[in-house]
């Protein structure tokens, strides 16, 4: 809990009394929320209950925050008019006297709040079958929902928040610009408190670049073939559907799909991928010990199953024919995305410690290889 007389808690305060009437800092407490890598992200709580989430827009990752803005009215008016009762969107804080959702301090920094749903959970792993089979569902809607094609509602044109997101050929451009500035060491010793029997004394950036190349004209061909099959066909997804990015409810409420920021042009496969990515896998992301890393059959497969249900009918034969690399193309992105931070002195995703994009960049290749097995039978 952030303390009441703290600089950071009366900061704070003061966005707050642009969403919340009568603001009285003796009815609220304000959490920090720990999980997520991008945003400043709080959670407020009044008389002992959570109320809102208050989030503060990392205008370093994304650079045309009114763009996001825009998206988000968009989005929000078309899957409103929807009505599907199959998924939800968290429901927005306007400001005071206005339908404006965002506050800009004066600092130039860009606010948002949405309501806090104490019936609903996010999971950082998957504990269960249901678990995987009902995010699978959620993303799956949502993925229906933002590219079925209707005679009773303009299409819904969405711009990029952050270009080429998804993009092997450009996140290995960006490697190879990391890697001709990185003037550390190739071999990095692993933290004194990572030093398992399982573990290897060292991280070799050699290896790592080595399993980057005997995969890289894979997933190039991939995005290459999906992005010609694009023209024809148009798609938009989340871009973002880790676990944690769907709120699944304890009492049969339907699901809430949050962190929109992303949701723009994209690939069905994407969304598909990532939730197979972070589903799947028996542990977090950034678990030290490589050993308990495992892939998740039945998770995967629940999730697999129940997101295709929902838009088999949707696949271009282009995307048939890479659905069993939808999850590997993630994997390798986000494995070849934290190795390029880490090279960049970890300006990009939060670290808890100096190796921590290392060790994310490691587990995903070993997800990797775990997800190839699988898709090669």
């Amino acid at each position: 809990m952030i303390e009441p007389n703290n600089s950071l808690y009366e900061s704070l305060s003061r966005v707050l009394k642009n969403y919340i009437n009568d603001f009285d800092a003796q009815d609220y407490t304000i959490q920090q929320y720990p999980q997520g890598h991008i945003h400043q992200s709080y959670v407020v709580v009044h008389r002992n209950t959570p109320r809102y989430f208050l989030q503060r827009i990392n205008s370093k990752v994304f650079l045309d925050i009114k763009q996001v803005t825009s998206n988000h009215k968009l989005l929000y008016d078309y899957i409103d008019k929807m009505k599907s009762g199959i998924i939800r969107l968290a429901k927005p804080v306007s400001l005071l006297g206005s339908n404006e959702w965002y506050y800009w301090d004066e600092q130039g920094y860009a606010w948002r709040m949405v309501h806090y749903y104490t019936t609903h959970h996010s999971h950082q792993t998957c504990p269960s079958h249901q678990t995987a089979a009902q995010a699978g569902l959620a993303f799956g809607a949502y993925s229906n929902m933002l590219n079925t094609p209707s005679i009773h509602r303009k299409p819904l044109n969405l711009q990029p928040t952050i270009a080429k997101f998804h993009s092997i050929a450009w996140r290995l451009e960006q490697y190879q610009q990391a890697q001709s500035s990185y003037s550390g060491p190739t071999r990095i010793p692993y933290e004194p408190s990572q030093r398992l029997k399982n573990n290897p004394t060292f991280f070799d950036l050699t290896d790592l670049d080595t399993i980057l190349e005997s995969y890289s004209q894979t997933f190039l061909n991939m995005e290459t073939e999906l992005a010609a099959s694009h023209v024809q066909n148009p798609r938009l997804a989340h871009n973002d559907t880790k676990l944690n990015n769907v709120l699944l409810s304890t009492e049969n409420e339907p699901p809430i799909i949050i962190d929109l920021d992303t949701t723009m042009p994209g690939s069905i496969l994407f969304d598909l991928g990532d939730g197979l990515r972070t589903i799947g896998l028996t542990e977090a992301e950034d678990q030290t010990d490589i050993t308990l890393l495992h892939l998740n059959q039945d998770y995967y497969t629940a999730f697999r199953e129940a997101f295709i249900n929902q838009v088999a009918s949707l696949f271009s034969p282009t995307e048939h024919a890479f659905v069993s690399l939808a999850g590997p193309y993630m994997a390798y992105i986000m494995g070849l995305r934290f190795l390029t931070d880490f090279l960049n002195e970890n300006t990009y995703y939060a670290i808890q410690y100096p190796t921590h994009n290392l060790i994310r960049s490691r587990n995903q290749f070993h997800l990797l290889h775990l997800m190839m097995e699988e898709a090669n039978g």
